[in-house]
């Protein structure tokens, strides 16, 4: 499977932040927030919590959260609201103001829910991170094809660029504290933590379990599992310094292991958080996705005129051999 967008950018090309992939991006981190809110009753997502009360606690910081305005019997019309706000921050239009929107609610989420998860967390981050990416943003949707500034405007492209660096490092130091951490347990160490996953209170459903007995009754079928997540997550902690043309396919191992975490752990929302981020941190800056003009539609419009240029130029040749072949027969 080729993925165009990771491909080389054509030469004299200038680079952009403000791609439609970084969009997409955008929207899929929106849509698993989307997914959390619409897939669990308001009395699960703000239950009460021992020694705690019911959430969210509104003090400090958190007054601000985005449910603490609503009345605790209105909680369910704050949820829709919230809804509401991620498909406006899905759709693309006016990133300049739906970014802050989309921080807010993603900054509520995390901080009001009873249990956030590690998905909830990333996606705050990142969306604080797309701010400057978004605010500077020339486009009036984030899923037009690249704009590039010129002009006075130009120091937004600093400003944002330095963003999507951060971003980058910001996964690079996440995947490597992980891997790191985990290593420092007995059950990843020696490669039987997949069993006690598959087999723990949260982890695989019955179905599942049976599915991949095969697997997991195998000391080294477990063991291989167990160590190949480390050595993913280490690659993509250096994900940075590989070379762009490996970048492709360390991103379809990481939606292999996200997919597979959403498939066998119902894990949804995190899954969706964590391929939006890996897409952000594999896609190199030289890549095809981050150059003025790009747009998903782009290579296939660029194929269409080009097949349509040469059917022409067929034609015309035709045309002409025709012609000649039609003079040759009447002298």
């Amino acid at each position: 499977m080729r993925l165009t967008m990771f491909g080389a950018a054509a030469a004299g090309r200038e680079f952009v932040v403000w791609s439609p992939v970084v969009g997409l991006a955008r929207s899929a981190l929106a849509f698993a927030t989307f997914l959390t809110l619409i897939a669990t009753p308001t009395s699960t997502l703000f239950q009460a919590l021992w020694d705690i009360g019911p959430q969210p606690i509104c003090t400090g910081v958190n007054a601000v959260n985005w449910f603490c305005m609503f009345n605790p019997h209105l909680l369910d019309l704050g949820k829709i609201l919230a809804c509401v706000g991620l498909v406006l921050v899905m759709s693309g239009y006016l990133p300049q103001v739906t970014s802050l929107v989309h921080y807010w609610i993603s900054f509520s989420v995390f901080n009001g829910i009873a249990i956030p998860d590690g998905g909830d967390q990333i996606t705050v981050v990142l969306a604080l991170l797309l701010v400057p990416i978004c605010v500077t943003d020339p486009r009036t949707n984030h899923w037009h094809a690249a704009e590039m500034v010129h002009g006075p405007g130009r120091w937004r492209r600093g400003w944002s660029t330095a963003a999507l660096v951060g971003i980058k490092i910001q996964m690079s130091i996440l995947y490597l504290q992980s891997c790191i951490e985990k290593t420092a347990h007995d059950e990843w160490a020696i490669g039987n933590n997949l069993y006690y996953t598959a087999t723990g209170v949260f982890g695989f459903s019955t179905p599942v379990r049976n599915l991949l007995g095969f697997i997991l009754d195998s000391d080294m079928g477990v063991s291989i599992l167990t160590w190949s997540v480390l050595a993913l997550e280490f690659t993509l902690a250096i994900a940075l310094v590989i070379p762009r043309r490996f970048r492709p396919h360390l991103f379809l191992l990481a939606v292999l292991l996200h997919g597979g975490i959403a498939l066998f752990m119902g894990l949804w929302s995190f899954a969706i958080a964590m391929i939006a981020a890996d897409l952000l941190l594999t896609l190199p800056f030289a890549g095809e996705a981050y150059s003025a003009g790009y747009q998903f539609t782009a290579r296939r419009e660029r194929e269409r005129h080009v097949s349509a240029t040469e059917i022409a130029r067929r034609a015309a040749s035709y045309g002409h051999t025709a012609g000649t072949r039609g003079r040759q027969n009447n002298l």
